[in-house]
This record gives C-alpha cells, structure tokens and sequence, in this order.
C-alpha cells in the first residue's frame, strides 16, 4: 500500500506540473489546454497526465481524466463562444467527486497523509473558467484564464489540508472556502520544430488567512513528429502554506503523443 500511495502521488505531481492536451504537433501552440482553443469535430485526445478530450463539434469538447475516475470521478466541458479573426474566447466548467481521493490518503503510517481519525465529508469540486487567446502571425500565442473553484459539501473540516506545492491550492476549496485563480501565458514558435511557452500563474485563496500562490515556469517543446512531443523547462513556485511560505523549484518534464482523429477544418 506505501508504494502503491507513493506512486500515486508521482502521477499527481505529472498531472498538475504538465497541463497538455495534444494538438498539431507542429502549430505554435502546444499547450492547449492553456488557450482558449477547443477541439475539432470527432477530434480525440489524449496524454500521459492530462484529461482525455473529445469535439462534440468545433466549439465544444468533453474532458475527463479517466483513469483518475477510479478514485476522483470526474467531468468537464470547454464551450469555445466567440472565434473572430484570431481572437478566441471559451468558458470552461468542470465537477469531480472529491471524497474518494481524500480516503485514498487517508491511514496510518508512511504513504498516508491524512490521519484515519478525520472525519471526511461528502465533497464535489465545481471549477468555471473564462479563456481569452489572441493569435499573432502564427507564431505567437497570447493568452489568458481567469478560474473560480467551489466546493460543495456537508461540512468544512481543515485537518486533511494537504500543504505540498502543485496540489494545495488547487485542492483547496476542499478545506477552505473558494480558490480564484489568474493565468496568464505566451507560447511561440521559434522553429517548425521547436516551441516555447512562458506562464505566469496567481491563486487566491479566500481563507481566514487569505492566502497567495504563484507559479510560473518556462517550457522547451520538441516535436520530433507529428506524434511526438518532448516538453522541458522548469517551475518555480512560491506557496503560501498555513504554517509559513516557501519557495520551490520543481522539473516540468512531459512526453506528449497525438493519436488524435484526424479533421479536414482547423482553427
């Protein structure tokens, strides 16, 4: 059970340090996930550690991470509303059933970070979004999301706060009251094969503590086809915990693959 918990927490830390969903490997956006931008028609994706993704129609994709429905079920939906010359705007929302995951953490000894003593309510996660991208030349990408994530649930209990970078103040709502966040990001092509990305990431958690996220990282990506995708770069996060603040440095390592269906209409 320690290594399996252990394990798990590797995924998680892929998961939320790499937000990938696939799209034309050679486009000058790579992180899709991160723009305004929807999936085509019939369109299919999928990654290592992001959600799969799949066009109803040009203007709306389902996503959901369906591994992660074993212990954290999990849907959502980006709804692209205005596309105007190479501008882009999209909403997006999302609900997960967050009780399971909590239990999973939840034992004695190491593996375990939630102690089996704490009473763990019935607890959704509702997450709405707004995107805005702006496209330059096709060879810059400008783009920007402003997030609220709400919890539904029968009581608060502030004991399983979970205080490790990435995953706190995303999980927040769990144990706090809302999670506003503001993202910001700039990708470019420098060759038909090389991309970059630049992000810049604020959380707001409204708490009796009123605390403040932010990360920001910096991305090589290498499409060694149309298939394959190789990310690199670093993330630097500044945490404000319950107990004090930290500075962490953490890898943002990824291997993409597009086995996406293939659509005649792009973007």
């Amino acid at each position: 059970m320690k290594k399996t918990k252990i394990f798990i927490l590797f995924i998680i830390f892929f998961v939320f340090t790499n937000k990938i969903i696939f799209a034309d490997s050679l486009n000058v956006y790579s992180f899709i996930q991160k723009t305004a931008f929807t999936n085509q028609a019939k369109q299919f994706n999928k990654s290592l550690w992001e959600p799969y993704s799949y066009g109803i129609n040009k203007r709306i994709e389902l996503q959901s991470f369906l591994l992660g429905n074993f212990i954290m079920p999990n849907i959502g939906v980006k709804i692209n509303l205005i596309k105007k010359n190479n501008f882009y705007l999209s909403s997006q929302h999302s609900i997960n059933y967050f009780t399971p995951w909590l239990k999973f953490w939840q034992g004695n000894g190491t593996g375990a970070i939630i102690s089996p003593e704490t009473d763990i309510p019935k607890l959704f996660l509702i997450e709405n979004g707004i995107f805005v991208s702006y496209l330059i030349n096709n060879k810059l990408l400008i783009s920007s999301n402003l997030n609220m994530t709400l919890a539904l649930r029968t009581k608060i209990n502030r004991l399983y706060s979970i205080d490790m970078p990435i995953i706190y103040n995303r999980f927040a709502p769990a144990f706090e009251n809302a999670v506003f966040s503001l993202k910001s990001n700039l990708q470019g092509k420098i060759t038909k094969r090389f991309n970059y990305m630049a992000s810049f990431d604020y959380y707001y958690i409204n708490s009796n503590q009123f605390s403040n996220f932010i990360e920001t990282s910096i991305i090589g990506v290498f499409a060694k086809s149309t298939r394959f995708k190789f990310c690199l770069g670093l993330k630097i996060v500044y945490v404000h915990y319950p107990f004090g603040n930290q500075i962490n440095i953490l890898p943002n390592f990824n291997i993409i693959f597009n086995v996406s269906i293939k659509s005649k209409k792009t973007w």
